[in-house]
């Protein structure tokens, strides 16, 4: 399995990856990724609560419009990211 940091890292990364460029660089067109995690139960809460983290700052970001964080309501071990 991988480890809680390779997701936060993924999870980091893809959403500063998408996000515009002030210096015009990158791109105009407009992404949408939708992510399932499907985490271990004893990492369960700390990732889901990482994950809000990553998504309110993510937020902030030039060209970032949403970022939104589910859980499984039948599965707590289940996140999904828009």
């Amino acid at each position: 399995m991988r480890s809680l940091a390779f997701y936060l890292l993924v999870l980091g990364f893809t959403s500063s990856a998408i996000a515009s460029d002030e210096r015009g660089d990158v791109d105009n067109s407009m992404y949408s990724l939708f992510v399932t995690i499907h985490v271990q139960p004893d990492h369960s809460e700390a990732v889901y609560q990482a994950t809000i983290d990553i998504a309110k700052a993510s937020v902030t970001e030039p060209g970032c419009y949403r970022y939104d964080v589910l859980r499984d309501s039948k599965d707590l071990n289940t996140l999904y990211i828009f």
